[in-house]
């Protein structure tokens, strides 16, 4: 099978390496795009190449590979007998970019901290796919946590959350100026997950606000306010695992007997750390 990759992303290297002397009867060729594929929906990430020139390009019977590849052109793509992996709609991927991102987003926040995880106080904003992961390794590392969160959790999670020393907290803590206040003055840290603006736009003129973490895509803390801005973890720090992960999720589509569709039959939303 030819694997053509665009880019330096170093993942992509390390993912054909992975499915070096992978055969199929379905699959004559291999293109593996750019992560994201494209911003403006028209053109090849850093590459100045129109998305759509590709498909005049290629073979019946080729695969390409994406995240954030427009609707449209999975489609048209389709009409050209050439089938378009959507990374984002695989949920294996996104579980195992969600371990790497939080994995990732720990050591870099403890290298740089003078107290040892046991002795931090740190929130986390949202309880999805990376405020999970993030959340079983500060437990166990023995750090008091605090979750703000839309999620409702049933009695019994709640329970074993407050066993573990987390507490879990709704948005509006965060959201309304005078509860942003209290809850800043008990943390050293307030990591985001969350892709929406959850913080109290006053936030800014606060004293004593934690340090400020994001990992979500997008701007979602108020304007004036400094924060981190963790991006692209699993590429840059643990690429072999990311790219393991790419061709995994490319092995899974091409042995599964039913093609792969967006869930709710909508392109997935923006939202942690690719």
């Amino acid at each position: 099978m030819n694997i053509i990759s665009y880019g330096s992303d170093a993942r992509l290297e390390f993912a054909k390496k992975a499915l070096a002397g992978l055969e199929s009867d379905t699959v004559n060729e291999l293109t593996l795009l750019p992560i994201p594929s494209t911003v403006d929906g028209v053109t090849v990430f850093k590459s100045g190449e129109n998305l759509y020139d590709l498909l005049s390009r290629l073979d019946e019977h080729s695969v390409v590979v994406g995240y954030n590849l427009p609707r449209g052109f999975i489609d048209i793509a389709d009409e050209f007998g050439i089938k378009a992996l959507e990374l984002s709609w695989d949920e294996e991927f996104l579980v195992e970019n969600a371990r790497l991102t939080a994995v990732g987003a720990l050591a870099k926040i403890l290298c740089s901290e003078i107290k040892s995880p046991a002795e931090l106080s740190i929130g986390i904003i949202g309880f999805g796919r990376i405020g999970k992961e993030l959340s079983k390794l500060l437990v166990f590392l023995g750090a008091s946590l605090s979750l703000f969160t839309s999620k409702e959790f049933a009695p019994s999670e709640l329970c074993a959350l407050g066993l573990c020393g987390v507490s879990v907290l709704p948005y509006r803590e965060l959201t309304e100026e005078e509860n942003c206040r209290k809850s800043f003055d008990g943390l050293d840290l307030l990591i985001n997950t969350a892709p929406n603006k959850i913080i109290a736009g006053g936030a800014a003129g606060f004293e004593n606000k934690p340090r400020l973490i994001e990992l979500a895509s997008g701007d979602n803390f108020p304007s004036g306010i400094e924060y981190e801005r963790l991006a692209a973890l699993p590429a840059k720090m643990y690429p072999e695992s990311a790219g393991k992960a790419i061709a995994n999720s490319l092995m899974r589509f091409i042995e599964s007997p039913h093609p792969r569709s967006a869930p709710d039959g909508n392109t997935p939303k923006k939202g942690n750390t690719i």
